[in-house]
């Protein structure tokens, strides 16, 4: 029961201390466009009279951050649920990351070169005025292009994050909506949905607690160490 224990107390210490790089990553993403930051979760057993720590995942924080005025009309925000639709060299991707701009070839896409998505597909823009309205209309010189794909997922579906403000969709495709009010924002960014303050103290909080199980493992170590040179007398 007593290697159980010492077990659980490392699988504890490890997860926190991926908790730590976690709220560490949302730290370094306070200021980094619609990021969503994740929220460490534990599941734990009991042992004994204790609960030890068993596990610990990360699950993403949709909330919606706030919308800042940037005066580029390439920048959209949106000011609901949903993700724009992106399509690049591994398919289909989505993101709350609205910076976009014009390739060589006249094509709406992401800095990282992944085209945005209409319904009827890529976003051709040939002309000089270049409008999308709340609805996500595309308007070049008044003329209407396309509409913003912009999707919602159902609760509880597998967004894995790939970097760069990018998310994969592990599910059902049958079970993704197209938004139907999606409150455009033109000229516009989505900040990050960090809260600087509240994250570093729970920075705080979660560093005292790993160093509490070191110090239990710490502990654990010295027993053993003098419990084998008892041995060893005898």
């Amino acid at each position: 029961m007593k290697i159980e224990f010492a077990s659980g107390i490392v699988t504890a210490a490890l997860a926190i201390e991926k908790k730590m790089r976690i709220i560490a990553d949302n730290v370094a993403n306070i200021n980094t466009p619609g990021y969503k930051k994740e929220i460490a979760v534990f599941s734990s057993r009991p042992f004994a009279q204790a609960t030890l720590l068993v596990e610990m995942k990360g699950e993403l924080d949709l909330r919606q951050g706030p919308l800042q005025s940037t005066g580029n009309p390439f920048d959209m925000a949106i000011g609901s649920e949903g993700f724009f639709v992106l399509q690049g060299p591994e398919g289909i991707r989505y993101t709350r990351k609205g910076s976009f701009r014009l390739d060589p070839e006249g094509y709406l896409v992401t800095a990282d070169g992944h085209y945005v998505m209409g319904r009827n597909g890529r976003i051709m823009v040939e002309g000089k005025a270049f409008v999308v309205n709340e609805q996500g209309d595309v308007l070049v010189d008044g003329e209407p292009v396309d509409t913003l794909r912009i999707v919602s997922f159902p609760k509880g579906a597998s967004l894995l994050r790939e970097g760069h403000g990018l998310f994969r969709y592990e599910g059902d495709e049958g079970l993704i909506e197209e938004v139907e009010a999606p409150m455009v924002k033109q000229g516009f960014l989505e900040g990050s949905n960090v809260e600087g303050v509240e994250e570093m103290v729970e920075l705080i909080e979660t560093s005292r607690l790993f160093e509490a199980y070191q110090k239990v493992l710490q502990t654990m170590d010295e027993m053993a160490d003098e419990a084998i040179r008892t041995i060893a007398r005898i």
